[in-house]
């Protein structure tokens, strides 16, 4: 299993971000919420992370961002295709934590096929 975030994975435009959070259903869990929306006939699953300026200063946000990101690269290989998910941290916590709210937030969402 292929377990990198490739560039092909990421939701890069600022457009596609907005998109997804505007017409999107949001879920939140433990200082973490997911935005989500599905796109009809994509061959894989994109994902973008957000964390906001009132957050802390840049260190503390790019922590929360790369614990986001690495939480989402291990668990991603579970995941149905067709999906634009934004991943925002409302707060800073610790990595187990996001790791946990991130696979709940997936299981609510049924963004993982049923058979897992």
């Amino acid at each position: 299993m292929d377990q990198t975030f490739k560039k092909d994975e990421r939701l890069r435009r600022s457009q596609d971000i907005t998109e997804a959070l505007k017409t999107g259903t949001r879920l939140g869990q433990d200082g973490i919420s997911l935005t989500f929306r599905e796109r009809k006939g994509a061959p894989g699953t994109r994902a973008g992370f957000i964390v906001r300026k009132k957050l802390g200063k840049a260190v503390s946000r790019n922590l929360m961002k790369r614990r986001m990101r690495e939480a989402y690269r291990r668990i991603k290989n579970r995941l149905k295709p067709g999906y634009d998910l934004v991943f925002s941290a409302n707060q800073i916590i610790e990595y187990i934590r996001v790791r946990e709210a991130m696979a709940e937030l997936i299981k609510r969402g049924k963004i993982e096929p049923e058979d897992q």
